[in-house]
């Protein structure tokens, strides 16, 4: 529960975060990620920030549509206690979620961050663009091995006898070293070539490296990723079909075996991790993270698996940090290093550091 405290400052805003590199989903092609952030302080000093960043495709809202309605929720804020603020937010999480979890994290975060402890390390899993030619594919995932990763997230939906083919091969390559994967179709594939591939996934998993096959079906297609679980043995994870505990609660019943979450759509922290709490009861795997998001999600996606983590299922995909070309915040909360990112601060030290930051 928040505490009953007045705020004492509200900031919001809006920025770019360039990527290293392209991030290639089945919808879309990312270069920057466009970053509505939130910044609150309460009249016991305390400081916790929050963002949110529309995706086309996974959510409806669009980065236009997340800051007229933070700017909306915030205005005369300061005048607000914490339980009043969440009351006036929870009133639009429905048709708003992303922009209600940017600013319920920022409320909420101070109660989270002394959980986190100096070399607080999480493993994270290194996306690959299944759509790649055979051979740059082979090359990149040989090379993430060479530098140290055992966990890849391929990202699939493009085109379908590429990926197909592809996947054959990184299922059946042989190398000295023990690895595993994930598949991501983001939506991306008809009822047909979700089964084909499916079917194709639990052939060649000579060396049981497949650890999922992630959302295959457009969200709304709930007839068809239950027959899909009815005749393959291939786990089947739902990401962009859940919202919700009655979401969680259906996967669970037509035979899903896990759930991946992520916080921007969820109303705070708590609320995540109470569907955390549902989903494991429900005897789902429960895989956590938000590849499309700034050092400033991360912060929060960090102090919820310091809280949850023995919930949670690695890897890890709180690796949108890893992929921007700056993070947005100065003080360097974090260390991105060979399949892990790493906190540097306690949590004293990032309440202290925070209350210094200037805005992204």
């Amino acid at each position: 529960m928040i505490k009953e405290r007045p705020l004492q400052e509200v900031r919001w805003g809006r920025c770019q975060a360039p990527l290293r590199r392209p991030y290639r989903l089945s919808f879309t092609e990312l270069h920057t990620l466009d970053v509505v952030w939130v910044r609150l302080r309460d009249s016991d000093g305390r400081v916790g920030l929050g963002e949110a960043v529309a995706l086309p495709g996974y959510g409806w809202e669009t980065a236009d549509e997340i800051a007229q309605t933070v700017a909306h929720l915030l205005e005369e804020a300061s005048h607000l206690t914490a339980n009043e603020l969440r009351s006036r937010c929870l009133s639009l999480a429905k048709t708003h979620p992303f922009a209600v979890s940017a600013i319920l994290t920022a409320l909420e975060l101070p109660d989270y961050l002394p959980a986190l402890s100096v070399g607080f390390q999480v493993p994270l899993a290194l996306p690959l663009a299944g759509d790649a030619s055979e051979n740059s594919l082979r090359e990149q995932l040989l090379q993430g091995l060479t530098d140290g990763w055992r966990s890849f997230k391929i990202k699939i939906g493009r085109s379908f006898s590429q990926e197909r083919a592809n996947l054959e091969m990184l299922l059946t390559l042989p190398t000295e070293q023990i690895f595993t994967l994930s598949c991501d179709a983001n939506q991306g594939y008809d009822r047909f070539q979700a089964q084909v591939l499916a079917d194709s996934l639990a052939r060649s998993n000579h060396y049981q490296r497949l650890l999922w096959f992630e959302q295959p079906l457009n969200q709304e297609d709930w007839d068809g990723v239950a027959e899909l679980c009815r005749v393959t043995s291939v786990p089947i994870l739902l990401d962009e079909s859940i919202h919700d505990a009655d979401d969680i609660i259906r996967a669970a019943r037509i035979g899903v075996q896990g759930i991946k979450f992520k916080l921007c759509k969820c109303p705070g922290m708590a609320a995540l991790l109470a569907l955390i709490r549902l989903g494991r009861e429900c005897g789902l795997r429960m895989v956590f993270g938000n590849g499309v998001a700034s050092d400033i999600g991360a912060l929060g996606e960090m102090a919820i698996i310091s809280q949850a983590g023995h919930l949670l299922e690695a890897p890890f995909e709180c690796n949108g940090v890893a992929k921007l070309e700056r993070p947005l915040l100065s003080t360097g909360l974090w260390q991105v290093g060979i399949g892990t990112i790493r906190s540097l601060y306690d949590g004293d030290t990032l309440a202290l550091l925070l209350e210094q930051e200037h805005k992204p």
